[in-house]
């Protein structure tokens, strides 16, 4: 065998090797998220619009493929955006922007994808809603306080907590991202008129359990917002609601998020794309968790190698309809249907889709 056909022979068996290795890599579809943000010029110690954290974080996980799509405030960005599995709608417009406003193209009763909506200032009256009784308002607070009922939501999957308070930011900044002058930080959205209850999973100051506020929510598909007439501006998808200012998130030159911080913000991706999460999803892929029977018309139970720390249940709109400690979890009382059951072991969390008949 000559020399020439044997390196030949070892280039396309090397190749086929390849081809081998990469095919499980390449069946699995990227989600495509759409990230608006306003065009502004950010201070000198602050990351620029386009390579701030949140944006890195995204475009270095291999889950996701991200387009920024810059906004004047005006609707220079119009977008199909059927293209894309998720929305963000990032803090960095003014609450006046017209986007943001209820005709706009970004305003919550045009939301037709599942969102993550950074911007408490534009839930306020003649913003995104026609009406609202919301009150806007800064606070100092660099974390916030998740009561102990809250933190088995899956997008607190991986955080740690200390004495029920995560921390958000290093330090407040200004709107820009500098570090001297009106300086910012978390936000809150009181007085939000919501049909559906429970949604908001933190606390900061001047919020209590009981308010209706906008600090950190996991609001269902269907919500409304208003109280009645044009007011009435239901959800067509889950919405996952943020109110973080977008100065302190690029302050330090994008490095004074903290890493719990940016972990809550991939979770609630993953979380509306329909993908597994965890605290290490390498471990978690092996541990063959089985939901069964599946069908089913009662009791489920969980099968998995690792041990299992809850069930979560939730129905199409990401409203949760059950949870348990246990390995088992029953829904004969629910309506026939598909729903989502997020199990979470002592290796991560992962979700298993089943059919109730």
């Amino acid at each position: 065998m000559t020399k020439k056909l044997l390196k030949n022979r070892l280039f396309v068996a090397t190749a086929l090797m390849l081809v081998v290795a990469l095919a499980p890599m390449q069946s699995i579809a990227q989600k495509k998220i759409a990230y608006v943000t306003k065009t502004k010029t950010m201070d000198a110690t602050a990351a620029t619009v386009t390579t701030d954290p949140i944006i890195k974080m995204f475009e270095a996980d291999s889950r996701f493929t991200i387009t920024v799509i810059q906004d004047d405030g005006n609707g220079s960005s119009a977008v199909n955006l059927s293209q894309y599995d998720l929305l963000v709608i990032q803090e960095s417009f003014g609450g006046g922007d017209n986007v943001l406003k209820p005709a706009g193209i970004y305003a919550i009763k045009n939301l037709t994808i599942p969102v993550i909506y950074n911007k408490a200032y534009a839930l306020k009256s003649t913003r995104a809603l026609t009406a609202s009784a919301a009150v806007p308002a800064d606070v100092a607070d660099l974390a916030i306080t998740v009561p102990a009922a809250k933190q088995s939501n899956p997008l607190f999957t991986g955080v740690t907590f200390t004495n029920d308070a995560v921390a958000i930011f290093n330090a407040q900044y200004t709107d820009a991202g500098a570090p001297t002058g009106t300086l910012k930080s978390l936000q809150k959205d009181s007085g939000i008129e919501l049909s559906a209850t429970g949604t908001n999973l933190a606390l900061v100051t001047g919020v209590t359990a009981t308010d209706a506020a906008i600090v950190l929510n996991d609001i269902p598909g269907g919500t409304s917002f208003g109280t009645g007439g044009s007011d009435i501006l239901p959800l067509t998808s889950r919405m996952i609601a943020f109110s973080w200012n977008f100065g302190a998130i690029c302050g330090g030159n994008g490095t004074n998020m903290t890493a719990n911080a940016l972990k809550i913000w991939k979770n609630a991706a993953l979380i509306l794309t329909g993908q597994s999460l965890g605290l290490k999803e390498n471990a978690l892929a092996s541990d063959s968790i089985s939901v069964y029977p599946n069908p089913t018309n009662g009791l489920v139970t969980v099968n998995s190698t690792a041990a299992v720390k809850a069930i979560t249940v939730y129905d199409t709109t990401g409203k949760q309809i059950s949870a348990s400690k246990t390995n088992t979890v029953d829904l004969s009382n629910q309506a026939k249907g598909v729903y989502l059951v997020q199990v979470q072991t002592e290796n991560g969390s992962t979700s298993k889709k089943v059919v109730v008949e």
